[in-house]
């Protein structure tokens, strides 16, 4: 099983955001924010991810957000994703693989209720092997 950890600063930023009320996330297209992450399976695997809000799509009938993430200059995952008072919840991804996964009901990537200490994590079967990613709210601050 491989392990993917986010650093703390996903977990800043959606704290910083939810304690004002506004979205979890940037979801205006070309919002990007920059990674560095540490894949358990290959630790000298490069460390640098951009994800970017690609633009917007319907599925299912309902509005989503398409997600890039992007790594050694090439997309290595697309999300279809939703942010909303309840937290960002993914309703599709497709890996750099072709693997699609569809969620129903939706993963829940990131929940609305955050405060110091909480954690979450989820199992998927991404084609490749099981991967679980586990996140914890590190810290509190203000980001711009």
């Amino acid at each position: 099983m491989r392990t993917c950890r986010l650093p703390a600063l996903l977990l800043l930023l959606c704290a910083a955001f939810s304690a004002r009320a506004e979205p979890l996330l940037p979801v205006e297209r070309g919002a990007t924010w920059h990674y560095h992450a540490t894949d358990s399976a290959d630790p000298r695997a490069p460390g640098n991810v951009t994800v970017r809000v690609a633009g917007t799509e319907e599925f299912d009938g309902r509005p989503v957000l398409r997600v890039e993430t992007i790594a050694a200059d090439a997309v290595v995952k697309t999300e279809l994703i939703s942010v909303d008072e309840r937290g960002v919840h993914c309703y599709r991804r497709t890996t750099a693989q072709g693997n699609t996964l569809r969620f129903q009901p939706p993963q829940m990537l990131l929940p609305a209720a955050l405060h110091l200490g909480a954690t979450w994590s989820f199992i998927e079967d991404d084609g490749a092997g099981e991967v679980r990613q586990e996140f914890t709210v590190a810290a509190e601050e203000d980001v711009t």
